[in-house]
C-alpha cells in the first residue's frame, strides 16, 4: 500500500467521523457539558487533521515540487477557502451551543438567540458543500497528471498565458 492510498483513506476515514459528529451534535439534549465539549473538541480536532493530511497530499503533487505555489493556490482555492469558512462556521454553531449550555436551563433555548437559526442554516448547507469539494479535491488528487513534472496540465496552461 502506497502512502497516497494510505492517506486517502485516513483522509475518508476522518471525513466520515466529522459528518457523523455533525449530525449527533445537532439533536438538542439537556445533558451535561462535559460530553458535549469532548464531542466539539473531537469534530474540530477531525477538521485540523483532513487539513493536515490534504496538506501532505499537496506536498507530493507537481505543484509542491516545482515550486509553483501560485498555479497551487490558483488550482485549490475553492478548498482553502473552504477549511477556513467550515472551522469559522462550526465554531460560531458550537459556541452558540456550548454558550447557552452554560447559560440557561434548556439547550434548545439557543434556537431563540438572535442569529442562531441563520448560522445553523449557513453551516449546515456550507458543509455539505465542504464534504463534496473534499471529495472532488481527493479524487482530483489521484490523477497521474497532478504527480509528473512534464504535465499536460501545465503545458495547457502555460500555452493560455501567452
Amino acid at each position: 500500500m502506497n502512502s497516497f492510498t494510505l492517506s486517502a483513506g485516513l483522509i475518508y476515514g476522518v471525513l466520515v467521523v466529522d459528518v457523523i459528529l455533525n449530525n449527533i451534535l445537532e439533536p438538542p439534549t439537556n445533558s451535561n457539558l462535559g460530553p458535549l465539549l469532548v464531542l466539539f473538541a473531537c469534530q474540530f480536532f477531525a477538521v485540523v487533521v483532513n487539513i493536515f493530511l490534504f496538506f501532505a497530499l499537496f506536498s507530493k503533487t507537481w505543484f509542491f515540487q516545482a515550486g509553483l505555489f501560485g498555479e497551487f493556490l490558483k488550482t485549490f482555492k475553492w478548498l482553502l477557502m473552504a477549511f477556513g469558512m467550515h472551522l469559522v462556521l462550526l465554531s460560531m454553531t458550537r459556541g452558540y451551543r456550548v454558550y447557552y449550555a452554560v447559560n440557561s436551563a434548556f439547550q434548545t433555548d439557543v434556537w431563540y438567540a438572535p442569529g442562531f437559526f441563520i448560522v445553523y442554516v449557513t453551516q449546515r448547507l456550507a458543509s455539505v458543500g465542504y464534504y463534496v469539494l473534499l471529495i472532488w479535491t481527493l479524487r482530483s488528487l489521484c490523477h497521474p497528471s497532478m504527480y509528473l513534472q512534464d504535465s499536460n496540465y501545465y503545458k495547457i496552461q502555460s500555452n493560455t498565458w501567452r
